[in-house]
């Protein structure tokens, strides 16, 4: 039996990016929501290429993977476990709330190409989460999605389509539940 023997594909992350990367994701992991943890997380951000705003919430275990692509607005709350698929680029606005485990997609495979999922081209779509949105735990948001500003994503739910501003969604796929109230000198 031959012993395969891994070897860099063309188009690998230099080693120096890789131990970066995972630096930052040990820190990110490590780190409590204390504010110097914060601090040193959000400069860590800006340093690897996001658009950061003041005073970010970061819980343990908040995944990226593409620091370049993505934007966070001021006083935005991560709580643990979040992922962040940044590939096709994601803007999160001011006093967003993001719960345990929420998952934002920004980019999937071509299923319509009769090509292998791992070998085809990607198709990366941004994510626009608007101000004042509640993202509920564990919710899926989907590449080329818009959460409006006010809107609440219950808990669990897998957004496919925009969402209008001061509505609750859920469910999979998510659906209109009801609308919120709110000012109208509001945008």
């Amino acid at each position: 039996m031959v012993k395969k023997v891994f070897t860099p594909q063309r188009g690998s992350l230099p080693f120096h990016i890789c131990l970066v990367n995972y630096l930052m994701e040990l820190i990110f992991a490590l780190l409590p929501s204390d504010s110097l943890s914060n601090s040193i997380k959000r400069w860590m951000l800006i340093v690897r290429g996001s658009l950061v705003g003041n005073r970010p919430k970061f819980g343990r275990r908040l995944w990226i993977d593409d620091y370049t692509k993505l934007v966070i607005g001021n006083n935005v709350f991560f709580n643990y476990d979040c992922i962040l698929q940044a590939t096709g680029g994601i803007q999160i606005d001011d006093d967003v709330l993001l719960a345990p485990g929420v998952t934002i997609l920004s980019a999937n495979h071509d299923i319509a190409k009769e090509t292998l999922m791992r070998t085809g081209p990607a198709i990366c779509k941004k994510v626009h989460v608007k101000t004042g949105a509640w993202l509920g735990g564990r919710c899926i948001i989907t590449p080329g999605v818009t959460i409006g500003q006010g809107s609440v994503i219950a808990a669990g739910a897998v957004v496919v389509k925009d969402v209008a501003p001061y509505t609750v969604v859920g469910g999979n796929p998510a659906h209109f539940i009801k609308n919120r109230p709110h000012t109208n000198n509001v945008e």
